[in-house]
């Protein structure tokens, strides 16, 4: 399958009989239609009615709908790390405010010059005072790795899958992590200029808590993106979940070796 061109959906709709590949590649192409309408914010008219795709269904013979059952799982796992990628989204969002939060009060009291302030100082940061928040930090660092880790590993992992069934036109769904990236390198510079004030030894106690994050020790290896779907692929999409999980945890256990 690999290497084969996908018909564009005008030409699957100009056709008078289908095939399972045919009502698998309809059925993408209107998943893609809700994932990228639902990114954008626009209501766009479905590339088909449900009629149509109800009447190619039907006409579908038994081997037909076998073939069609792998197009359909991926479809499932599509809308499944689509809907993850959600949730992984908030909670990258949300520790970068706190983290941010953090390192610009640090900030303003290094621009003040105040050592004994009410504003949270990279000093009073490391006391006992302030052990909660400095676990909150911790736990914020840890976030912001294993998201960037879930959306590298569901990109590649989903491209990975999409070229061997020739469906690259579902690329666009794929999460663009362009912003979460950029944000990450503000971060580590705004906390690089905080760490640079302190003496060594406290330096060291700050980046138990948060060291700048690579983003690029956080993508998958072509190896590992194999050794993940294995030599089965439609068992491999019927288990997203657990491959991408599972290869995102490999990912954050390699970073903190790095």
């Amino acid at each position: 399958m690999e290497g084969k061109e996908y018909k564009t959906i005008e030409e699957l709709q100009n056709q008078k009989t289908w095939d399972g590949r045919d009502a698998g590649l309809i059925h993408l192409y209107s998943t893609r239609h809700i994932i990228t309408s639902a990114l954008s914010h626009k209501k766009e008219k479905p590339p088909v009615t449900e009629a149509f795709f109800s009447r190619v269904c039907v006409r579908l013979e038994t081997h037909e709908k076998k073939e069609y059952h792998k197009y359909d799982s991926l479809q499932q796992a599509v809308l499944g790390i689509a809907k993850l990628s959600q949730t992984y989204q908030q909670e990258f969002y949300s520790s970068l405010y706190r983290l941010k939060y953090t390192f610009e009060e640090m900030e303003r009291s290094l621009c003040m010059g105040l050592c004994d302030s009410p504003l949270l100082t990279p000093e009073s940061f490391l006391t006992e005072k302030f052990r909660e928040r400095r676990e909150e930090t911790s736990d914020c660092h840890e976030w912001l790795r294993k998201c960037t880790a879930y959306f590298k590993a569901s990109n590649l992992w989903q491209k990975t899958i999409f070229d061997e069934l020739s469906v690259g036109f579902m690329e666009s769904v794929l999460h663009d992590t362009t912003n979460e990236e950029k944000e990450i390198k503000n971060l580590n510079r705004l906390f690089e200029g905080v760490a640079s004030c302190l003496k060594k030894s406290s330096r060291n106690k700050l980046e138990k808590t948060y060291r700048p994050i690579d983003t690029e020790s956080l993508v998958p290896t072509e190896k590992m993106i194999k050794e993940t779907i294995g030599k089965n692929t439609e068992q491999a999409i019927e288990n997203w979940q657990k491959a991408i999980l599972s290869l995102t945890d490999r990912l954050m256990e390699r970073g903190e070796e790095k």
